[in-house]
């Protein structure tokens, strides 16, 4: 079981984590106008959740 993470600034939810070819990315599964709230894209998926983490607590995601 994951730990928690930081909630999304907007709406309070933990984040979700994606995949693509080589990257994991955190994001928000609900949609904010005007774009996806979403971390930097990484390698690993702790690193993603990390980002997310990071990004919240500095006011980097909003």
């Amino acid at each position: 079981m994951d730990p928690v993470h930081e909630p999304c600034p907007r709406c309070g939810d933990q984040p979700a984590v994606t995949n693509g070819p080589t990257y994991w990315t955190a994001y928000c599964e609900k949609s904010h106008f005007p774009g996806r709230v979403s971390a930097t894209p990484m390698r690993t998926r702790s690193a993603a959740l990390q980002a997310w983490d990071d990004g919240v607590k500095s006011n980097l995601i909003r």
